[in-house]
């Protein structure tokens, strides 16, 4: 089974022959790092935990995950928002809500979370090097992992924001228009928010800007707006049939968060990563001038900073 993002990163050279990255400071690189470097405790949820619930604890808990466990805390696997916003109209996930229950958006939000997460999601222990961390990151596309015990109970996780904090000061020697995506995801104010999942679902990422009626950009959608939306109660709300499809008609401007972290792609790599950091943000709208020009994820940092070019 693939756990691979639609984001494609051939075009840095940041493997080795023998699949290890090239990042290799011995610095940094320890036994138990995975358990140093983690974010503890995880959140966790037994595979029956109904799907709502698991989106409230993620909103309280501000994490995009759910470590899944089986009985006696045993690791499963992990539920994504990423697999949410699939499951919410973003990806063939949806036809469970569509064949199974009929599009009904109460029986679709209380599907256990086991049935739409990923078993078997990469893991690494806690006597792991950073380097295996890495690696995973690298082969498999994936920007998070669950960290488990000798046991293979789940004490932690780790994402590649914990690692950008963990190598932070680490010099990369880049501006930003050099690990910029050249490309702005955009959704329009008055798309509904079932178009917008879609695009944000194929485009691989977890948030998406807005533009008006004079395409300018006034503000971004993300995963988080999106989760609020399901357990603020407004979802059911707009739906007065009871159908989910209802429910994400609305205009995609009604959630739009104007938050926006603006950086020059002239600026210092290290720079932008210390704002991203500080703010607490994943991403940024990278400007040429007053002109946006495209984006900069933590994992475009992240990929720079081990590419060693």
């Amino acid at each position: 089974m693939s756990f691979r993002s639609p984001r494609r990163v051939d075009h840095y050279r940041v493997l080795r022959s023998d699949g290890k990255p090239s990042f290799s400071s011995s610095k940094y690189v320890n036994e138990g790092d995975a358990e140093r470097v983690s974010s503890k405790p995880p959140v966790t949820g037994s595979k029956t935990l109904p799907l709502i619930e698991a989106l409230k604890i993620m909103s309280e808990k501000k994490v995009r995950s759910v470590v899944v466990k089986e009985p006696r805390d045993k690791y499963w696997g992990v539920l994504l928002v990423e697999d949410v916003l699939n499951y919410l109209g973003g990806g063939e996930l949806y036809d469970i809500v569509l064949n199974r229950f009929d599009g009904d958006i109460n029986k679709a939000i209380n599907i256990s979370i086991g049935e739409i997460g990923r078993k078997g999601f990469p893991f690494v222990r806690i006597t792991d090097k950073l380097d295996k961390v890495v690696g995973l990151f690298l082969s498999e596309q994936i920007d998070l992992v669950p960290v488990v015990d000798n046991e293979e109970r789940p004490i932690g996780v780790i994402s590649v924001h914990d690692v950008l904090r963990y190598l932070r000061g680490l010099k990369i020697g880049r501006k930003v228009k050099d690990a910029t995506i050249g490309f702005i995801p955009l959704a329009s104010y008055s798309s509904t928010l079932r178009e917008t999942i879609k695009q944000m679902s194929n485009s691989g990422l977890r948030f998406i800007f807005v533009k008006n009626e004079a395409d300018q950009i006034i503000g971004y959608v993300d995963y988080r707006a999106i989760i609020n939306y399901f357990t603020s109660g407004q979802a059911i709300k707009n739906s007065l049939k009871g159908s989910l499809e209802e429910s994400l008609m609305i205009s995609v401007g009604e959630l739009v968060r104007t938050d926006m972290l603006v950086v020059s792609e002239d600026t210092i790599l290290e720079q932008a990563l210390e704002l991203m950091l500080d703010k607490n943000y994943g991403f940024a709208l990278i400007t040429k001038g007053d002109e946006p020009v495209g984006i900069l994820t933590e994992y475009d940092v992240f990929l720079s900073l081990m590419s060693g070019e």
